[in-house]
């Protein structure tokens, strides 16, 4: 359940319930502080991920990876909302 390969940055959430994780599996990672279990996996980039970070409401996240792309998520769905 957890990252396959190191992870490069982690953040908490504006309110501290969830950290996000970037990881040079390509992926991102959402968890829940309480338990530490991994509430979600974000998916689409194809490259490492190296920086993350929410947004001040909480309800999106951003990450940025070495394959180019910058992409915002929608916390609650786990759905790419948008490529940069």
């Amino acid at each position: 359940q957890g990252h396959r390969e190191h992870v490069q940055s982690a953040v908490f959430s504006p309110d501290g319930k969830w950290v996000l994780t970037g990881s040079h599996d390509c992926t991102a990672k959402i968890w829940e502080t309480a338990s530490g279990r991994c509430a979600r996996t974000l998916q689409g980039h194809r490259d490492w991920v190296g920086s993350v970070a929410f947004s001040p409401d909480g309800e999106q996240a951003v990450t940025a990876s070495q394959d180019s792309t910058i992409k915002i998520w929608e916390i609650g769905s786990g759905r790419c909302l948008q490529t940069l």
